[in-house]
């Protein structure tokens, strides 16, 4: 996947060049050799799991996700009784509507790092990053819907673990591909745990620690929304948080940009020249045992 900083963590990953409708170009690190070499689909499909039984669609390539240094984590389906050994969200309760949900953690970059029930040694940086899913296909998605598309996924908030322990961070991403089905961007929830809460911004590529006017301040499940629309013909992003009830906690909208090439301008990305998603992605995942379930992505 694509590494977000100048040093640039591969994670047994290849580099690659996107060209984006013979204007743009961006280096980056491709999630796998095989996502390099796989056929572009012509559109997105529909994408949906509640995470109550299985993990399919998660971690699909050979690395999978098995907590080795320098992979993607791990993600478990769990009971609501499990204790997380008195950690993060200890016996958080499902979802409404679930029985289950799972557990994701993430894999420190090296030797030198360790995640404990604390957090991760080395905060932000994707120094503890999370598992991925590609949505069902192979990460090639090279057609931009005519409408755009929904991803969603519920994530559980526990505001007294932030409380006890301020400056930890998780990432919430959703990466866009450009026309050839290769990877263009990332559209990026960062959340940093703060002495009231998880404070929420938003942001492409580099987010870290950072503390904003919104701060989720009760625990509980929330549903985090990015909504990709076309709109006199560039590519937005609209942020959605809601609370468990479905009351919008957070909303913030912006237009999708690149960078040209050469010259580092940044310019909103065009519809014609923006394919579909790449992959959805925990890149810092600093919690031990995250709570997450129903992950979706859908056509408008």
């Amino acid at each position: 996947m694509h590494r977000r900083n100048s040093t640039r963590r591969t994670r047994g990953a290849v580099v690659t060049t996107v060209v984006l409708a013979a204007t743009l170009s961006l280096g980056v690190v491709a999630l796998s050799a095989s996502v390099a070499g796989a056929k572009a689909a012509p559109s997105i499909k529909n994408y949906s799991n509640k995470l109550s039984g299985n993990t399919n669609g998660w971690c699909t390539f050979a690395e999978g996700c098995n907590g080795q240094p320098g992979g993607y984590g791990t993600i478990d389906i769990v009971k609501p009784s499990f204790s997380n050994n008195g950690g993060y969200a200890a016996k958080a309760p499902a979802p409404v509507g679930q029985s289950k949900y799972a557990r994701v953690s993430g894999a420190p970059a090296n030797g030198s790092i360790t995640q404990s029930g604390t957090g991760c040694s080395q905060p932000g940086s994707e120094n503890c990053a999370g598992p991925y899913v590609l949505y069902g296909g192979t990460g090639s998605y090279a057609v931009f819907p005519a409408n755009g598309f929904t991803s969603s996924i519920k994530i559980y908030i526990d505001t007294a673990w932030a409380a006890a322990n301020p400056g930890q961070v998780f990432d919430s991403d959703v990466s866009l591909n450009d026309k050839t089905g290769n990877y263009l961007v990332d559209n990026i929830y960062n959340l940093c745990s703060t002495a009231t809460g998880w404070a929420v911004s938003v942001s492409q590529n580099a987010g870290g620690c950072t503390t904003g006017p919104t701060v989720l301040t009760t625990s509980g499940w929330y549903t985090f929304q990015e909504v990709f629309t076309p709109l006199n013909g560039v590519v937005y992003v609209t942020y959605h948080v809601l609370n468990a009830s479905g009351t919008p906690v957070f909303n913030e909208s912006n237009q999708v940009i690149v960078t040209l090439p050469n010259t580092n301008q940044a310019v909103p990305a065009p519809v014609s020249a923006t394919g579909g998603p790449n992959y959805y992605w925990l890149p810092d995942e600093d919690v031990l045992g995250l709570p997450v379930a129903d992950i979706s992505l859908t056509k408008n």
